[in-house]
């Protein structure tokens, strides 16, 4: 899981991983096919210096033999040692002309006479195995395996060894598998750093531009990716072109319809408003023809109230940026400022209102706005009768669960008997807030001991909030 968080990070990693993987393996398996053969390479040179240097030693054997036959001494004891040892320190010196081949002069009784494989000093003894003169063999002595080539020189009776250890075989063909991995390894990071850096300029850059395109085109901005490549890259960045330009076209259609959808409905608002100011003024001219009957003409004045209360909330819609919100506070106090310019009767009456910041759909506006209308209404006629002042106090407020709570109370001399608003009212205000109240879907609280105290509780789902 690490592995493919880390993988998943960059692209450069499905490059990094093959390649580097790729690497190890190339180098597992050219030390695998090389090794045997520079194994035989190496070998077969050995060989070659084995029989060289037996041939050397057998000749300055023969050298050494002919002088003294010319000489005449080879019945001289003293001479033919002589003559003997110089031959011995002729073989001897052979490994300083072939370091890797080491001689040595053994007797017909097994005993070293010169020697210059550390093994084997002089004076020690050396068994000869049983391999005919100048055929190179493979032998183990004393865990040790070793190249072995021998002559015989028949007058000294002593044989001319040549050995060539197995380590100093596999000594160079380690230093060249190192020189080979080392190569391997310059030559991978040298294309990998030249793939990391190509696929840089050729893909990631790219993609990156890609990227940055895409989350611009989401955030609503339509940029344009300029680029002249052919390839796979240069077809996804055209077709995001295609897409950004089409998308731009798009959007500015569809802002070009909402603005005309916006302005059928700021002028639906407006001449429903002015409709209902139409009906209200009717109302206003018929209330004023009807000079005896003051029921009569009290009728027609709530009534002109309740239409306004309702057109003020189309004139609200089509004033602001939204023509489905509304703001509640600046709607209340409309209502509560025409209401008081027509019912104050000269006397000091304070009005309070608060919720800031609350909006609410046309649904749910007209059934508070009529509401209010009624409670604003009552109050101002029937609460203060030998009073000169009051105060009337609206409090809307939203709870954590999202429920609209609007809280009305005055502290005038309430009523003498609590309506119940579980069933329905005798009077129109008191029977339209029952209505209202039960189309909000809304809990009412009522409490007219101290003044009156009204609150509705309108849960969420018939808010309609924003």
């Amino acid at each position: 899981m690490q592995l493919r968080n880390l993988i998943s990070k960059s692209i450069f990693m499905y490059i990094l991983i093959p390649v580097a993987g790729a690497a190890i393996v190339s180098a597992l398996l050219f030390n695998l096919l090389l090794t045997p053969v520079f194994i035989d390479y190496f070998t077969r040179m050995s060989t070659e210096d084995l029989k060289l240097a037996t041939a050397i030693g057998l000749e300055r054997c023969e050298e050494n033999f002919l002088d003294l036959l010319s000489l005449r001494l080879s019945d001289d004891q003293m001479m033919m040692e002589t003559m003997y040892q110089e031959s011995l320190r002729g073989i001897t010196q052979i490994h300083e002309q072939m370091a890797s081949v080491h001689m040595l002069a053994v007797s017909s009784s097994g005993r070293v006479d010169a020697s210059t494989f550390p093994d084997f000093p002089t004076g020690s003894e050396f068994l000869l195995p049983d391999v005919p003169d100048d055929v190179v063999r493979e032998i183990k002595i004393d865990r040790q395996k070793i190249l072995y080539n021998s002559a015989y020189f028949p007058f000294w009776r002593v044989h001319i060894v040549a050995v060539v250890p197995l380590k100093f075989i596999s000594a160079p063909v380690q230093l060249m598998q190192q020189g080979l991995l080392l190569a391997l390894v310059a030559i991978s990071f040298i294309l990998l750093l030249t793939l990391l850096i190509t696929l840089n300029y050729a893909v990631k850059r790219p993609l990156n531009r890609v990227i940055t395109a895409t989350r611009e085109i989401s955030r609503g901005a339509f940029p344009h990716i300029e680029s002249v490549r052919k390839d796979e890259i240069g077809k996804v960045i055209s077709a995001i072109n295609v897409m950004s330009h089409q998308l731009k076209e798009n959007h500015a259609a569809l802002e070009r319809s909402i603005a005309e959808k916006n302005v059928l409905l700021q002028e639906i608002h407006h001449r429903v408003k002015n409709n209902l100011n139409v009906v209200v003024s009717l109302l206003h001219l018929q209330s004023d023809q009807v000079e005896n009957h003051q029921q009569a003409k009290e009728v027609l004045n709530s009534s002109c109230d309740r239409i306004y209360s309702m057109a003020l909330v189309h004139e609200k819609l089509y004033q602001s940026e939204s023509f489905s919100h509304i703001d509640l506070e600046a709607y209340i106090q409309s209502i509560a400022d025409q209401l008081f310019s027509i019912y104050r009767q000269n006397k000091t009456i304070d009005k309070i209102i608060r919720g800031r910041h609350i909006f609410i759909d046309l649904s749910v506006a007209m059934p508070c706005g009529l509401i209010l209308n009624e409670l604003i209404t009552n109050s101002l006629l029937h609460a203060f009768p030998n009073q000169n002042s009051g105060k009337i106090e609206i409090i809307v407020e939203e709870q954590a669960e999202g429920n609209l709570v609007l809280t009305y109370s005055d502290n005038g001399i309430g009523i003498k008997h609590e309506p119940d608003f579980s069933t329905p009212q005798k009077t129109l205000g008191l029977s339209l807030i029952h209505i209202l109240g039960q189309q909000l879907d809304a809990k009412v609280e009522l409490n007219t001991h101290h003044g009156y105290w009204l609150r509705l509780s309108i849960p969420r789902q018939g808010t309609g909030r924003q």
